[in-house]
C-alpha cells in the first residue's frame, strides 16, 4: 500500500510539471526552427563571413596574440594588487584577528581570478597560433606587413604565454601560502602531483557539504551548457564546414563531466547520483 501510495505521489508529481516541460520543448523547438531558418536564409552571408576569416587569418592571429599580451597584463596587475592588499591585512595581528573573514574571502577571489586568468591566456594564445602551418607556408609566398611580422607574432606569443602562466602559478602559490596560514589544518604543495588529494583530506564535514554543493551545482551548469553548444554546433555544422571536432570535443567534455561525477558520488555516498 505504501508503495501504491508513493507512486501515485511520483506521478501526481510527474503529471503537474509536464505541461510546463512540453512547453518549455515546444518554445525551444521552434526558437531553434528560426535560428535554422535564419542560418539558411544568411547561408551565403554566413559563408562570406567563414571565407573572411580564412582569408585573414595571420591578421586575426596577431590580433588575439596582442589580446593576450593586454589581457594578460591587466589581470597580473589586478592579481598582484590583491594579493598586496591580502598581505597588508594578514600583516598586523590587530587588523588579521578584525579581517579573518575577509580576509578568506579575498583569497578565494584572487584564486578565481588567477584561475579564469590561466584559461583566458590559453584561449588567447591558442587562438594566435591557430591555423600555425597552413598560415606559415602561406608567408613564404606573400608579400605585405602581416606576412612579415607574422612569424614573430607567433614566437611572441609562445614566449607570452610561458611567462604569464609561470607568473600567474606564482601568484597562485603566494595565495595558497596565504590560505595555509588562515587555515592550518590544510597540507599539500603546489608541485605535488597529489596536491588535490591531500587538500580535500583536511575540510572538516561543513567544508565537504559545501564543496559537494557547489559541485552539484556546477555539475548542473556544465549540463546545460554542452546541452546548448551541441545543439548550436548541429545547426551550424548544416550549413559550415566546421568539421566534427568541435562537436566531438563537447561531447568528451560532456562524457568526461558526467561519468567522473557518477564515479566520484558512488565513491563517497556508496550509491550513484
Amino acid at each position: 500500500m505504501n508503495e501504491e501510495k508513493r507512486i501515485n505521489e511520483i506521478k501526481k508529481e510527474d503529471y503537474k510539471r509536464m505541461p510546463l516541460f512540453f512547453i518549455a520543448m515546444t518554445v525551444f523547438a521552434i526558437g531553434g526552427s528560426f535560428f535554422g531558418y535564419f542560418l539558411a536564409s544568411k547561408h551565403e552571408l554566413f559563408e562570406m563571413s567563414v571565407d573572411f576569416f580564412k582569408e585573414n587569418g595571420k591578421l586575426f592571429s596577431l590580433c588575439f596574440a596582442a589580446a593576450m599580451y593586454v589581457f594578460g597584463t591587466i589581470t597580473a596587475v589586478i592579481s598582484i594588487v590583491k594579493y598586496i592588499k591580502v598581505k597588508k591585512l594578514w600583516g598586523t595581528e590587530k587588523e588579521r584577528e578584525d579581517n579573518w573573514d575577509l580576509i578568506e574571502d579575498k583569497v578565494a577571489d584572487l584564486f578565481g581570478t588567477v584561475g579564469r586568468s590561466i584559461i583566458i591566456c590559453f584561449f588567447l594564445h591558442g587562438a594566435s597560433i591557430y591555423n600555425l602551418f597552413p598560415n606559415l607556408r602561406s608567408v613564404k609566398t606573400e608579400t605585405g606587413f602581416i606576412a612579415e611580422i607574422y612569424e614573430i607574432g607567433f614566437f611572441l606569443s609562445l614566449i607570452g604565454v610561458v611567462i604569464f602562466t609561470a607568473l600567474f602559478f606564482i601568484i597562485q602559490r603566494k595565495s595558497l601560502e596565504m590560505e595555509k596560514l588562515l587555515n592550518p589544518e590544510k597540507n599539500g604543495s603546489i608541485f605535488d602531483f597529489s596536491f588535490k588529494k591531500k587538500w580535500v583530506s583536511g575540510f572538516d564535514e561543513a567544508e565537504k557539504k559545501q564543496v559537494g554543493i557547489a559541485a552539484y551545482k556546477a555539475y548542473n551548469i556544465v549540463n546545460m551548457t554542452c546541452t546548448i553548444m551541441t545543439v548550436l554546433l548541429i545547426i551550424i555544422g548544416m550549413f559550415a564546414d566546421i568539421t566534427i571536432v568541435p562537436l566531438l570535443c563537447v561531447a568528451v567534455i560532456w562524457i568526461v563531466q558526467l561519468t567522473s561525477f557518477t564515479i566520484a558520488c558512488a565513491k563517497v555516498t556508496g550509491k550513484f547520483c
